[in-house]
């Protein structure tokens, strides 16, 4: 799956999109996700979420400057072919999910469970651990890792019960000359 997400808009200095803002709508995704139901297609997400990620990915492709020029009301700077809400609309006219999101995504999949009565046919799945994520877009992976587009991903299963103890993790993030020195050696930490 390729996906692009592009980071929340902000205001007042805080992300539009964080995790209250998608709580209710995440929750019912993962609902869905145990039960065996992932989204295949947009009518597949909660209503909630297809309108939040158009009403964003529309404001985002009229907002959006374009080599050097600004977005003006009613006169938006990105030539059509680079706006990601009518690229996302042709997938979903073709019943693909699209690739352009903002602010966040919830994602779900089962962890293999090994079953010793059949070693040779084990189910497929995501593996638990700590897993890493970060920005794959040729030219701007550097400014997106200096912006937080990196971190841990965590995924539990039974592994994790069967250690009888407490895990840490903690998530250091060191940039050189790609920052401000007030935004340097910045370092997360997760319980």
């Amino acid at each position: 799956m390729l996906l692009n997400i592009r980071p929340s808009p902000i205001v007042n200095g805080k992300p539009v999109i964080d995790e209250s803002t998608v709580a209710a709508i995440f929750a019912q995704v993962f609902a869905n996700c145990q039960s065996g139901k992932q989204p295949a297609v947009w009518s597949d997400w909660p209503q909630a979420w297809q309108d939040m990620q158009k009403k964003y990915l529309d404001e985002y492709d009229k907002t959006t400057p374009w080599q050097g020029q600004p977005a003006k009301p009613g006169q938006p700077a990105l030539p059509h072919d680079e706006m990601l809400w009518p690229q996302n609309q042709a997938a979903i006219d073709a019943n693909e999910l699209p690739q352009y999101y903002v602010g966040a995504f919830p994602t779900c999949f089962t962890t293999p469970v090994y079953n010793p009565a059949t070693p040779t046919n084990p189910v497929m799945g995501q593996a638990p651990g700590t897993h890493w994520y970060h920005a794959h877009k040729h030219g701007s992976t550097a400014l997106n890792l200096a912006n937080g587009m990196a971190g841990a991903l965590i995924i539990k299963g039974d592994y994790d019960d069967n250690l009888h103890h407490r895990t840490h993790l903690c998530v250091a993030a060191v940039f050189s000359g790609a920052l401000p020195s007030s935004r340097r050696n910045r370092t997360v930490t997760t319980r």
